[in-house]
């Protein structure tokens, strides 16, 4: 459980690489494991930590759809750090400021406009 790639063996090679006979004497070995009902193995694979991050902020550079800027995803987040997430700290505005503040154009400052007519410019 230990190697780098799935399904590869603990000499490093994949299964595919194999003799017949190292594949029925590999499985020979792993006698031992019982099997787990459903419930039982969901139980094992649960994960009880959650993130020490008090509040779940969208990391927008992430290269992970939905990640934190703590470095962790949105599920494994508390509920109190979600909570601070669905209150929005942002005020609602109306549209016809969001409009202004969406169409404003950068000007430059400079008195008078003249239109240079060299050729090389």
């Amino acid at each position: 459980m230990q190697s780098e790639n799935f399904g590869e063996c603990i000499c490093g090679m994949p299964k595919a690489e194999h003799s017949e006979a190292a594949l029925c004497a590999g499985s020979r070995k792993q006698t031992g494991y019982t099997k787990l009902d459903s419930a039982e193995l969901r139980k094992r694979m649960e994960k009880k930590d959650k993130a020490k991050c008090e509040r779940y902020r969208v990391n927008m550079q992430a290269t992970n759809f939905g990640e934190c800027i703590c470095g962790l995803p949105k599920a494994e987040h508390t509920e109190e750090a979600l909570a601070g997430f669905k209150e929005s700290s942002a005020k609602p505005r109306d549209e016809e400021e969001l409009r202004k503040r969406m169409t404003a154009k950068e000007t430059v400052d400079c008195d008078e406009f003249v239109l240079d007519m060299d050729p090389q410019a």
